[in-house]
């Protein structure tokens, strides 16, 4: 993990703790099934914390998307995606997306976004700086 991806998710961590409300945070879903399409989740919906990463100026940037699943089970399902800045090709893994823009291997993706724990935005966000914290003493200079 680069001080990039560190950065972003701090930057995630704030946007949790400060503009989220409670109850449209749903860690059991990427995006709630009501998702009618609006990458600012303005519909009123509910999304979990990788699902409101992608409403962040910052992190879309970086290529977070809301997106439409598109095989097998999950088919029109809404979930993250990353857009390739490059090619404007959109990757719809909520795994490939986290690694891509907050540089966590799979172990990470799970401990904080998949792990469908009922919590509070704010939380998520602790346990994100939490995160940050402990895997940035492992880090070298």
């Amino acid at each position: 993990m680069t001080a990039a991806h560190r950065k972003r998710l701090l930057l995630l961590a704030e946007f949790l703790r400060t503009k989220v409300p409670e109850d449209r945070f749903k860690m059991h879903y990427w995006v709630a099934p009501g998702w009618k399409g609006s990458q600012t989740l303005s519909c009123g919906t509910s999304a979990c914390a990788l699902g409101w990463a992608a409403t962040v100026p910052a992190l879309r940037r970086a290529g977070l998307r809301l997106v439409r699943g598109d095989w097998d089970i999950w088919d029109n399902v809404p979930l993250v995606g990353w857009r390739n800045p490059r090619t404007g090709r959109v990757l719809k893994n909520p795994e490939e997306a986290a690694a891509r823009v907050f540089g966590l291997d799979g172990a990470g993706f799970t401990e904080l976004f998949a792990d469908a724990e009922f919590m509070t935005p704010t939380e998520k966000a602790d346990q994100i700086e939490a995160y940050v914290r402990r895997t940035s003493a492992r880090v070298r200079p």
